[in-house]
């Protein structure tokens, strides 16, 4: 599982990479289990920032990725870098940024919400289920360990609940863990791991089409 209060460097190593289809002289630092998001065509999907310098990055991602022009990798610190994918291999990709990046922004993990594991923005209409009683409800962001949801139902703190939604591959226990205005977070009785959280992220926003096959979690 990837743990994000442990997700800096471990390790920083420096490599000068070239090849023959694109050839790369900027210093690439290799970030060792470091979690991103990629937006494309408005959907967020998790990846794994796997090396980076001032002029692009590879990626690791765990299903199949849209194809479009250009996306935009959002980094652990909430920094948004526009690029395009110049190559797939495998459940790596390689992006080329279309504008310089600050390499001390690249390698800052601290953001708004630091200790907080990443959460994917979506929007997916979705059941919340408490004994006999159905709440229809809209998913509004999703975590390893959790949901916030967009409900008026009064749903008390604390109290066990089951979430279903297209995409999901069960019904999820639950509990309500606070309260806002119309709005409520759920905290999963079971966590997912990240290359789970991710595939189901992809089917919640409908799958989509794009090169490469379901790839396995190793």
């Amino acid at each position: 599982m990837l743990d994000n209060n442990n997700a800096g460097l471990s390790e920083v190593r420096s490599s000068t990479e070239s090849s023959a289809g694109d050839r790369r002289d900027a210093v690439r630092h290799t970030l060792l289990i470091r979690s991103a998001k990629l937006i494309i065509l408005g959907a967020e999907y998790l990846c794994i920032l796997c090396d980076a310098s001032e002029t692009g990055a590879k990626v690791r991602f765990f299903h199949p990725l849209p194809d479009a022009p250009t996306v935009t990798l959002e980094l652990q610190n909430e920094d948004q870098l526009e690029a395009e994918i110049v190559w797939r291999k495998g459940d790596k990709a390689g992006l080329r940024f279309l504008r310089k990046a600050e390499m001390a922004r690249i390698l800052e993990v601290r953001g708004r919400f630091e200790k907080r594991p990443v959460r994917v923005r979506l929007s997916v209409p979705s059941v919340i289920n408490a004994g006999d009683t159905q709440v229809a409800c809209t998913m509004l962001d999703i975590s390893q360990q959790g949901a916030k949801m967009a409900c008026t139902h009064p749903f008390a703190i604390r109290q066990s609940v089951r979430l279903n939604a297209d995409g999901l591959p069960l019904e999820l226990p639950a509990k309500v863990c606070w309260r806002r205005g119309d709005q409520i977070g759920l905290a999963f009785e079971t966590v997912f791991q990240f290359f789970e959280l991710a595939r189901i992220v992809h089917e919640l926003q409908g799958g989509g089409t794009g090169h490469n096959e379901l790839l396995s979690a190793s």
